[in-house]
C-alpha cells in the first residue's frame, strides 16, 4: 500500500516544497478545509499533500480527529523546520528580486583619459547619486583593454571598433581636429 500511495503522489506531481507549504498552512489554519480554502485547493488535494509528507518521512505529523488536529512530536519539530526553510526560501527570492530591481555591486569601466577627464565627471557623480549601492571602479587608459581578460563590465571607446563578439552601442559622435604649429610642419612635413 505504501508504494502505491508513493507512486500515485509522484504521478500527481507532489513535490516536497509544495507539500511543506501545504503542511504549514494546515497547521496555521487548524484544519484541512480552511487550509484548502486558503490555498485554493480541494480538501482532497490538501490531504494528499499531507499523506505524501507522512509517507515520505515515514512518520505521522498530525493527530487527526473529526473535530481537531494536533501536531505530533515529530510534526512539531518538522513544522518548526518547515517555517525556517520556507522563510529562507522567501528571503532568497526577495534577494534575487531586489538584485534585479536595485542596481548594486561594482561596475568596472575603462575609458580614454581625455574623454574621461573632459566628459564624465558630472555624469559619474549623478550616476553614483542615483545608484548609491553601485561602486564605480574606473580606469582611465588610452589603450584598448580586453574586457573579458581584465574582468571589465564596460569600455567607452572612441573610433572604429574591430569586429568582436562584444555588444557595442553608439553613445554619440565626436570630432577630431589635427593641429600643428607651422614651424613643426616646416621641419617634419605635412601629414598625408
Amino acid at each position: 500500500m505504501k508504494y502505491i500511495v508513493s507512486f500515485l503522489l509522484i504521478i500527481l506531481g507532489m513535490d516536497t516544497l509544495t507539500s511543506m507549504q501545504v503542511f504549514v498552512t494546515i497547521v496555521a489554519s487548524g484544519n484541512l478545509t480552511r487550509a484548502a480554502d486558503r490555498l485554493h485547493l480541494s480538501k482532497a488535494m490538501v490531504s494528499k499533500h499531507l499523506l505524501y509528507l507522512e509517507d515520505h518521512l515515514s512518520t505521522r505529523l498530525l493527530n487527526r480527529t473529526t473535530r481537531r488536529l494536533s501536531l505530533t512530536e515529530s510534526g512539531a519539530a518538522y513544522h518548526e523546520r518547515c517555517l525556517a526553510i520556507l522563510a529562507d526560501i522567501e528571503e532568497a527570492r526577495q534577494i534575487a528580486t531586489d538584485a534585479t530591481l536595485v542596481p548594486r555591486g561594482t561596475l568596472k569601466i575603462t575609458l580614454p583619459v581625455a574623454f574621461g577627464l573632459h566628459k564624465l565627471g558630472q555624469l559619474m557623480a549623478d550616476f553614483v547619486r542615483m545608484h548609491p549601492q553601485v561602486r564605480l571602479d574606473i580606469t582611465l587608459n588610452d589603450r584598448y583593454a580586453d574586457l573579458i581578460e581584465e574582468g571589465l563590465d564596460l569600455a567607452i571607446r572612441i573610433g572604429r571598433l574591430p569586429d568582436s563578439g562584444l555588444i557595442a552601442r553608439r553613445l554619440g559622435t565626436t570630432r577630431s581636429i589635427l593641429c600643428a604649429a607651422p614651424a613643426y610642419l616646416d621641419r617634419q612635413g605635412y601629414p598625408s
